[in-house]
């Protein structure tokens, strides 16, 4: 279940300092390859929007590939557990490590402070060198699961069409894990902290800029070249997103709260009547509002009410007695075998509603 590292060779795919980008493939376990399904996880870590937020990423792993150990053991909607993945644990898993801070947006190379945002360009880069050396793309309706967690998650709203495109017999389906975001409108009540880089509104031109984004093709048709960076986020992007999605996302979601809409850590515990409360409410009254009104009739999702992000596992957080793997793999199931007759969409109705 481990899986060796490639670095790519191509120009264009390269991390923040430079570094070729790279990936690690865990083949299928089928006797018959050609039966198997794809998952590419686009892994997560934040983004960087500042010359010091950026340049504190170039000694680790999220800055450079000179830091990626030598295997790794995909996990999550990727894992090749039988008892979490049943339906996909012996297909093809392609981990993909983050390490150009652009949300997996970028097109540039040696761009501002000669650092490199080309997230965009290393997924594109492991696509085309997937293909040479794998059924990747050349087996009818195969089944191609892009998944990812945090900016991962982010991610894989902006590609997920595109890789439709660059594998025109496939059968791409999206899986975002804590990828569901839009414009920060930040708390500035009692014990508000101003922290975490600037997700409102008027800031996304200039990181689209800084990382020289690809944009979802639909969406930035569709919201016309003033409004394009929106499309960076999925609550904008997704009424022109075709691919099948499910949505793994927590009502209120610990890091949007903290790092973009400014609350304090201790507004897990905030009490009825408060402030913080009062805005938690808002918030998921307005989470929930977006992904009612952007998915198709058919997308699914799992959203317990917790104050995480992506620690979804097994175990916990569980609704009923589904976790987000079953309702996965439940969805999944309809989706793959054309049975679907209506949505998987697990949620709490309890929390802080």
């Amino acid at each position: 279940s481990i899986a060796p590292l490639t670095l790519l060779s191509h120009d264009q795919a390269r991390c923040l300092d430079g570094s070729p980008g790279g990936y690690y493939w865990q083949p299928s376990t089928l006797p018959n390859p050609y039966e198997a399904g794809w998952v590419l996880h686009l892994q997560g870590g934040g983004e960087c929007t500042v010359e010091s937020s950026c340049r504190s990423r170039l000694t680790t792993t999220l800055g450079s590939s000179r830091y990626f150990s030598a295997t790794f053991t995909p996990y999550a909607v990727a894992s090749a557990d039988p008892a979490l993945m049943p339906l996909t644990h012996a297909w093809h898993h392609v981990f993909l490590p983050y390490c150009s801070a652009d949300l997996w947006s970028g097109t540039v190379v040696h761009g501002r402070w000669n650092m490199s945002f080309a997230g965009h360009e290393i997924l594109a880069a492991v696509v085309a060198d997937l293909n040479r050396r794998s059924d990747l793309g050349h087996v009818p309706s195969q089944p191609v699961v892009l998944t990812g967690d945090s900016a991962g998650g982010i991610g894989v709203w902006t590609n997920v069409d595109w890789l439709q495109t660059m594998l025109p017999q496939a059968r791409v389906i999206g899986a975002p894990l804590a990828g569901f975001y839009a414009f920060a409108y930040p708390y500035t009540g009692p014990r508000f902290v101003e922290r975490g880089e600037d997700f409102r509104k008027a800031a996304w031109a200039s990181h689209v800029d800084l990382w020289h984004s690809y944009l979802p093709v639909a969406c930035v048709a569709a919201l016309g070249p003033h409004d394009a960076p929106a499309c960076m986020l999925s609550n904008y992007s997704a009424p022109f997103v075709a691919a099948p999605m499910f949505v793994i996302e927590a009502q209120t979601d610990s890091v949007q709260l903290t790092a973009h809409e400014w609350m304090p850590h201790s507004a897990a515990d905030a009490q009825p009547g408060s402030p913080m409360f009062a805005y938690m409410v808002e918030w998921q009254a307005n989470q929930s509002m977006g992904l009612s009104a952007t998915l198709k009739p058919l997308d699914g999702w799992f959203r317990p009410a917790c104050f995480i992000h992506t620690e979804f596992y097994s175990s916990s957080p569980t609704i009923g007695n589904e976790s987000y793997a079953t309702a996965y793999t439940r969805w999944l199931r309809g989706v793959l075998g054309s049975t679907a007759e209506e949505a998987v969409r697990v949620e709490d109705a309890c929390g802080i509603l």
